[in-house]
């Protein structure tokens, strides 16, 4: 068996802090934290995560209303109004349609499930 030196745990006069608890850096972080300032980073963070959230439905939601405002022109309009092409309708279709459907269905199987 081999003589080996128990392990000795550090104590505070071991770290380059001031060894009487007189820590500027460390009362300043206890006070941070005991006025809520951290909540308030993490409410701001949440906030201005959202409102890019929001943005985004937004852009997008424009994007399908112009999509489908395209989409009823053509339905509506004689044949020389027309300025999207048949592959391109039924991509307006493909993609408005299949997201609609998704969507509707995501909607009702969170609201039931």
């Amino acid at each position: 068996m081999t003589n080996t030196p128990p392990r000795r745990i550090p104590d505070h006069a071991d770290f380059n802090g001031d060894p009487s608890g007189n820590d500027p850096k460390a009362e300043k972080e206890a006070s941070y934290f005991a006025n809520g300032k951290d909540l308030e980073r993490s409410e701001r963070i949440k906030g201005l995560l959202n409102w890019v959230a929001m943005l985004t439905i937004a852009v997008a939601a424009v994007g399908v209303l112009l999509c489908l405002v395209s989409w009823f022109y053509h339905l509506l309009t004689p044949d020389h109004y027309h300025f999207l092409k048949d592959e391109q309708i039924r991509r307006i279709e493909t993609v408005v349609f299949s997201g609609m459907l998704v969507g509707l269905a995501q909607k009702y199987l969170s609201k039931h499930l």
